[in-house]
């Protein structure tokens, strides 16, 4: 069973690399090692999981991707979506377009083979109205694929 990851990725509130605290998460009675990164804990957690699409600002990309952070602690490659920082309704508009693109069950070029099985959606680091956006996002792919006559993807959300 294949599983995407799709995931918001903030800044962190410290300016100090690891900027988020470490923490021990848990899932049902498992838990993880001890991760700045919610992502890293969901992947330890969560064997299935084949692809990751981390989706953050231009501030986000120069603290996480830029400085090649994100790839160290997450141990493995992943797909980088640019939000822009929402400050406009049409930055907005764009951001609910962007998430709804990668929460689509279509296979993401340069990712997956296949469409995968199932979709993890994280919003735990998204921030202010990126989550509600994103969960408005989902809401709307689900009911589009099953509106075409699709069975949705099985989407279990995070936070």
């Amino acid at each position: 069973m294949s599983t995407r990851l799709v995931s918001i990725l903030g800044l962190g509130p410290s300016p100090e690399v690891p900027h988020y605290a470490p923490i021990a998460y848990r899932k049902d009675d498992a838990t993880a090692p001890v991760t700045p990164l919610v992502q890293r804990a969901l992947l330890d957690l969560d064997s299935g999981i084949t692809a990751v699409v981390l989706l953050g600002t231009e501030a986000v990309k120069r603290r996480w991707i830029d400085t090649g952070l994100a790839r160290d602690l997450l141990g493995r490659d992943f797909g980088f979506t640019l939000l822009p920082d929402g400050a406009t309704s049409e930055d907005r508009w764009q951001i609910f377009h962007k998430v709804a693109r990668v929460l689509r069950s279509d296979a993401i070029d340069d990712l997956e083979d296949d469409d995968p099985d199932a979709i993890v959606f994280d919003v735990t680091h998204g921030f202010r109205l990126q989550p509600m956006l994103g969960l408005a996002a989902l809401a709307f792919v689900r009911s589009d694929e099953a509106r075409d006559g699709f069975r949705p993807t099985p989407v279990r959300v995070t936070y």
